[in-house]
């Protein structure tokens, strides 16, 4: 009892300047143009946060302070921070504007865990969850089309799955392509930076397919966008086109969630870029198109689950469904606080699709386009009310009915006379751990895989061929089976540790280091039969087989450190250096250097300004400069001395291949960016200048 009583006493001792001039603080928190409650929003005590809250399912708290005159912080991603100077009244009522540049938001891509953007010397465009949802569902390339500023993509066709051209404003390369690195949840994933070397030569030029487009959709929670140089001196030598982040959702926030979702529509295909009038009607079909989603989440502040999983199907605008496209999407996420030190986060993704290809006109023969549009109805012949054997006349638009009738079966058979398919399997996991050892210091680890299986098969019947007119009835040897395959893995394990320091209000620093190793394997392979009988989907006898085939891979080991000063909560300091090693550099070249330096200037926050911002004339004026070198590294073995070796009159025939160069190395660029971001009047009028 003596204990007891003694350990109560401590107890009180403890807690007595809360017990003996404590208030209740009680409120609500809404946003100001929609009124809408916000929840997990963070109410903390200005002079100790680690006092503090969060906002209900119904954006309702309640926080006991030690004084009624405490100063709480409200903070909420997306929303500019509120001070709430407690007095008299301890209920409130909080409404949050919009923070359009999003300054006190917290982001990855900069530096590699986490830090407020006012911080940052260069931009990181945030697509958020609300803006994820206002738009479509079809493929991340583009979705992000009109997302993100500074970047164009589009699409190098119109064909399901094709690969999409991204140019970011700023650094450009004279070698490689300009696809930015990309990281689902911390972990690098294939941009087909090493490209479909081989990609069916055997069969002809096929349209090139694209890794981006096929990022599971499901479960995405923000995506962060930083362009090449000093922003990206991070990411190492392969990050100059720019880094793309994408997060995933770990959990719902205090109850459980779920949802069910359906659509169904109708695609026309546009003509108005025709200039027969008759060509959509020979070529085109109204599509239909079918999507269902569902989605679940919960949990709280120690656990967190959320799934989503959705399949769709369209069967496209070409006539015989000859632009099909059906895929299945599923991404699970959860995340685990094991104790006050240790948080266990994962994610999964799983895409299947497959979708048809159209004929490609660099193939030669019959495409339907050229047939139409290209005049090349006139290399085609048919049988007239007379009987006799003519060519089509190319303006399909002066045709008389007969000859019409007669060239859309033509069509419709050709079209329907073709069999080239394409499949997609992909697997991606994040796998991480978070520590807090103590207060303002936090070490993470994460380790992933990306695997993506992208598998091509066209089939040319003889059947075919003789109905296009490129072999003559009879003809049964001149059938033909192509496949192209590609076999992606991609290993990532980072280790990171982020300090935060702070001296009283003058200045604060965040210092940040890691290592950083990453591995791509890349397998390519075409095999191909001719002499195929119809009806035969395999090349197994085929009178004639060929086959080729492509292997890449490397190795990267980066390690970073960088430290963020700030002054006074204005003016901030950005300083930063990379070095990485990576084994398609030269063998007399070693360990690659990176640095940057940075400024921001936050001129809204000077006390100077104050009436311009308290007027809402002047919202927000941030400046930000700065200065770095990033890098694209060479193809693995570019380095190598190597020889050819070709087949030649049924020997074997040795030829120079590579020259080699043992000091190849990455090709570095430098990078200057100055700029400012401003609101004004009543956040109407938004502007980001970088150049």
């Amino acid at each position: 009892r003596q204990m007891c009583i003694r350990d109560r006493l401590l107890a009180i001792s403890i807690f007595a300047p809360y017990l003996a001039f404590g208030a209740e603080i009680i409120g609500k928190v809404t946003d100001t143009k929609t009124k809408e409650a916000l929840v997990g929003v963070s109410i903390t005590l200005k002079e100790d946060p680690s006092i503090g809250t969060i906002t209900d399912i119904d954006g309702n708290f309640n926080l006991n302070v030690a004084k009624k005159e405490a100063v709480l912080l409200v903070s909420y991603v997306g929303y500019e921070t509120k001070e709430i100077v407690c007095g008299a009244s301890n209920n409130f009522s909080v409404e949050l504007n919009e923070d359009n540049f999003k300054l006190d938001e917290v982001v990855i891509t900069g530096q590699g865990a986490e830090i407020q953007k006012r911080r940052l010397s260069s931009n990181v465009s945030t697509v958020g969850e609300k803006e994820l949802v206002k738009m479509p569902k079809g493929r991340i390339d583009q979705m992000l089309q009109n997302a993100l500023p500074n970047v164009q993509i589009n699409m190098s066709n119109g064909q399901p799955g094709t690969t999409s051209i991204i140019k970011s404003r700023g650094l450009s390369s004279a070698f490689s392509n300009s696809t930015p690195v990309i990281y689902v949840d911390g972990v690098r994933v294939d941009n087909m930076n090493t490209g479909a070397t081989l990609n069916n030569t055997l069969s002809g030029n096929s349209a090139a397919t694209g890794s981006i487009g096929d990022i599971p959709m499901e479960n995405i929670e923000r995506i962060e966008y930083v362009t090449g140089g000093a922003a990206t001196t991070l990411y190492g030598s392969d990050a100059a086109n720019g880094v793309i982040q994408i997060f995933t959702k770990k959990g719902g926030e205090g109850r459980f969630n779920a949802s069910f979702e359906t659509q169904l529509g109708a695609d026309i295909a546009s003509s108005q870029f025709y200039y027969f009038d008759r060509t959509k009607d020979l070529l085109h079909q109204t599509g239909f198109t079918q999507k269902y989603r569902l989605a679940f989440d919960g949990g709280n502040d120690k656990y967190g689950y959320s799934l989503g999983a959705s399949m769709s199907n369209s069967t496209g605008t070409l006539i015989h469904n000859g632009n099909e496209d059906r895929k299945y999407d599923l991404r699970f996420g959860s995340r685990l606080k094991i104790n006050d030190i240790i948080e266990y986060q994962n994610s999964f993704g799983l895409v299947v699709q497959d979708f048809k290809r159209s004929r490609n006109g660099n193939q030669g023969g019959y495409t339907g386009l050229w047939f139409t549009e290209g005049s090349a109805a006139a290399n085609f012949k048919y049988t007239n009310q007379n009987g006799e054997r003519v060519n089509y006349n190319p303006d399909i638009d002066a045709l008389d009915d007969f000859a019409y009738q007669t060239m859309k079966e033509f069509v419709s058979k050709a079209e329907a006379l073709q069999n080239n398919k394409e499949s997609v399997k992909r697997f991606q996991t994040s796998q991480t751990v978070t520590l807090t050892p103590i207060k303002d210091l936090t070490f993470k680890g994460t380790m992933g895989v990306d695997y993506r299986l992208n598998s091509n098969k066209n089939i040319v019947t003889n059947e075919y061929l003789i109905h296009t007119q490129q072999k003559p009835e009879g003809t049964s040897d001149a059938g033909s089976i192509s496949n192209f395959s590609r076999n992606y893995f991609g290993l990532t394990i980072d280790i990171n540790g982020q300090y935060k320091c702070r001296v009283k209000d003058l200045f604060s620093f965040i210092t940040t280091a890691g290592f950083q190793y990453f591995s791509t394997y890349d397998h390519q392979s075409v095999f191909s039969g001719t002499n195929v009988r119809d009806g035969a989907l395999i090349i197994t006898g085929a009178g004639v087989q060929q086959s080729d085939e492509w292997l890449s891979y490397l190795y990267n080991y980066g390690a970073f450190i960088q430290e963020n000063i700030g002054i006074m909560d204005k003016y901030y300091i950005d300083l930063g250096l990379r070095t990485d090693y990576n084994t398609a550099f030269g063998e007399n070249v070693g360990w690659q250097y990176y640095p940057k330096i940075g400024l921001s200037y936050q001129l809204s926050d000077e006390k100077f300004m104050s009436r311009l911002v308290e007027s809402n004339m002047l919202n927000s004026f941030r400046f930000f400069a700065n200065y770095g070198i990033a890098g694209s590294y060479p193809p693995a073995f570019e380095y190598q001395k190597t020889i050819d070796v070709d087949s030649f009159l049924g020997q074997q025939a040795a030829h120079f291949g590579k020259y080699g160069n043992p000091d190849l190395g990455p090709e570095k660029k430098h990078s200057y960016e100055i700029g400012f971001n401003t609101v004004l009047f009543l956040s109407l009028i938004h502007i980001s200048e970088p150049t």
